[in-house]
């Protein structure tokens, strides 16, 4: 059936890795490098859903990959047969919901970025049982951490713009500062420290992640000893789903919402930070962070820039009283937030229309792509279908949490 043109569900797509153990043998994903040394590119992203997708070259044709810091090199399976690459073995990964299933490692002979021929990567095949997340954003594959574990990298969503070089005098960086950056053993994966403020204060070492939609994703193991520290203005919990991941929505499990108020990341401070939970080991700083600064990864050197657009910025947003996600290629409820709407709605309930659009007849894509009614409206009609197949109709309205610090002009 053929999808309406709007989508009405803003929903979190968390891509696509966060770490790997070995499988059948150990992989050293990283290996490979630039062909010649002394280089510098600038490539041109499009932004999907604050996605970045960059073109990569191999074998003379032109191939769009999700520009991702949070994962390893990896490939389609469609991909991989129609290039060359060497077998290597296989591993067991996790996708950001801690889901797990074996896959290959190929290694690509040379793939070319902006000009820069790297020789030799490792990547990971994805198999076609989970590939609805590359039809989606029309992807061929993923270009990690481990790949960029040499250079140098700034991402400047002003220009839409990513340079990679191993010069870092080519960059602009007096003044900025710097925060010390560690790398990932396994792939590179760059970790920086977060300052958190409430009525308390706390470090938090996160990883810096690009394919991560969002702002703060709170991990579930950091909760618990940022909650003692009081750093949060406003907590409550709920069982259910968040997000996708790789292999699809995890277990329903107890998630945290929570609002910080106070995250400060070098010289910026961002007011009033909302997160949900996750069930990774590490919390995460995502890609939203972009739209807020110039970031620069010394990967060489191991040190992480930031200049913020403005000193402070206030993320106060009004909130919903669920969460929405996809689960078996339809709209469902992720997480229910106020006890009064688990009457009418549990985790798990297809949402049958939205404003009276139809979105169980919608297409997967669209649900996590198009445009967003959860984003642009303060009230929506809701339907639901309940435990005992009977429809809910629900009218809901977006509110601010209770708390929150003061509003920056």
């Amino acid at each position: 059936m053929k999808a309406p043109k709007k989508c009405f569900a803003k929903l979190f797509i968390l891509i696509l890795f966060y770490s790997f153990s070995g499988y059948t043998q150990k992989v050293k994903f990283n290996k490979g490098r630039a062909a010649h040394k002394d280089y510098y590119t600038e490539v041109a992203y499009k932004e999907l859903k604050s996605k970045l997708i960059i073109p990569v070259i191999i074998q003379d044709k032109t191939y769009q990959f999700l520009f991702d810091t949070g994962a390893p090199t990896l490939i389609s399976h469609i991909l991989k047969t129609q290039i060359q690459t060497k077998a290597l073995s296989s591993i067991r990964v996790k996708d950001a919901n801690d889901s797990g299933r074996p896959l290959e490692v190929v290694t690509i002979p040379t793939l070319e970025i902006g000009g820069i021929s790297f020789k030799n990567s490792p990547a990971i095949v994805n198999d076609t049982a989970s590939n609805f997340l590359f039809d989606c954003l029309d992807i061929d594959g993923i270009i990690g951490s481990n790949l960029l574990r040499n250079s140098i990298v700034q991402i400047d969503s002003s220009k839409k713009m990513i340079i990679i070089t191993d010069q870092l005098s080519r960059l602009t960086l007096e003044g900025l500062g710097s925060l010390d950056m560690s790398l990932s053993r396994s792939q590179s994966s760059p970790y920086i420290w977060i300052q958190l403020k409430g009525e308390g204060k706390a470090r938090e070492q996160v990883l810096f992640d690009t394919g991560a939609q969002g702002f703060y994703d709170l991990s579930s193991n950091s909760f618990q000893v940022l909650d003692s520290l009081k750093v949060f203005s406003h907590t409550e919990s709920a069982f259910g789903y968040k997000g996708v991941g790789l292999f699809g929505v995890s277990n329903p499990i107890l998630h945290y919402r929570v609002q910080v108020p106070e995250l400060g990341i070098l010289r910026t401070t961002f007011l009033n930070v909302i997160s949900i939970s996750t069930p990774a080991s590490k919390s995460r700083i995502g890609a939203d962070l972009l739209a807020h600064a110039k970031v620069t990864l010394d990967f060489k050197n191991q040190k992480f820039f930031l200049e913020g657009f403005k000193e402070k910025v206030d993320l106060q947003e009004e909130v919903w009283a669920f969460s929405p996600t996809a689960k078996d290629s339809s709209l469902v409820v992720g997480i229910v937030w106020d006890k009064n709407l688990v009457k009418r709605a549990h985790y798990g309930a297809a949402i049958l229309s939205v404003n009276d659009i139809e979105t169980d007849k919608m297409d997967i894509c669209d649900l996590l792509i198009k445009e967003s009614a959860f984003e642009k409206n303060q009230i929506l009609q809701i339907v639901f279908r309940d435990s005992t197949g009977d429809k809910q109709s629900v009218e809901l309205k977006k509110q601010f949490l209770k708390t929150h610090a003061k509003s920056v002009e």
